[in-house]
């Protein structure tokens, strides 16, 4: 309890900047990524998005899904969502089928089997409890659906991945200042995740075998910086 409130009140305090950084193209065409490891004949139907900041990531999945597909974005800290649903209103309000509540990963309140598809972009190395939070998503997940998280990679070098250009070359073109709230969000992530530790494959393979996922794969991101961990029913 002690540390999920920790975290709410970190996460309240750090929703300005944590907005500011994620507000790039960059940032949008990594989330976009996720969608890579879908493997359904058609797109998913009703997405979640954990941890999903002040929506920006679930902003940039609907960009790309079909214009029917639900969202909800989820985050324990208020004034994530407060943004969120700001932006909502404010940039996105053509995204009709979008929700923002603030919630425990842990303990959500939606049915058993409600969501296709599940991700979440550098959340699961935060959460205090991390198999509770998979077997929460086990339990929402519908038979056939997919878990995609992107989360920190043990190892990697930051100076390989800016060489290679963290293989976002394409979106890395675009506006220089964008780039550089990119930049200096990676930096920041590396600070924060060394910190707070780093993922393995074996290690994301024995959490996602607890939380009860039958099928397992992990797979290297942003120049070998992240991991897209993937989960199947």
């Amino acid at each position: 309890m002690a540390s999920l409130i920790f975290n709410r009140t970190l996460y309240n305090l750090g929703a300005r900047a944590y907005d500011v950084f994620t507000q790039q193209p960059v940032w949008n065409a990594q989330v976009g990524k996720v969608l890579d490891h879908w493997s359904g004949a058609q797109s998913p139907t009703r997405v979640l998005d954990l941890g999903c900041g002040p929506g920006g990531s679930t902003f940039a999945l609907a960009e790309r899904l079909e214009p029917t597909a639900e969202l909800v974005g989820v985050d324990l800290a208020a004034m994530m969502i407060e943004r969120a649903r700001n932006h909502h209103t404010t940039r996105f309000s053509h995204m009709e089928n979008i929700e923002f509540r603030c919630e425990d990963a842990a303990q959500l309140p939606f049915p058993n089997n409600h969501f296709s598809f599940v991700v979440g972009h550098s959340f699961l190395y935060l959460v205090p409890e991390p198999v509770a939070v998979l077997r929460e998503v086990f339990r929402l997940l519908k038979p056939g659906g997919t878990l995609v998280l992107m989360e920190p990679k043990e190892g990697g070098s930051l100076l390989h991945a800016m060489r290679t250009r963290f293989e976002l070359a394409d979106a890395m073109r675009g506006p220089r200042l964008g780039n550089l709230k990119f930049l200096a969000s990676m930096v920041s992530w590396r600070a924060v995740s060394l910190a707070k530790g780093r993922l393995t494959s074996d290690g994301v393979a024995a959490l996602f075998e607890k939380a009860g996922f039958a099928e397992v794969a992990v797979h290297s991101t942003l120049g070998g910086l992240g991991i897209h961990c993937v989960g199947r029913m």
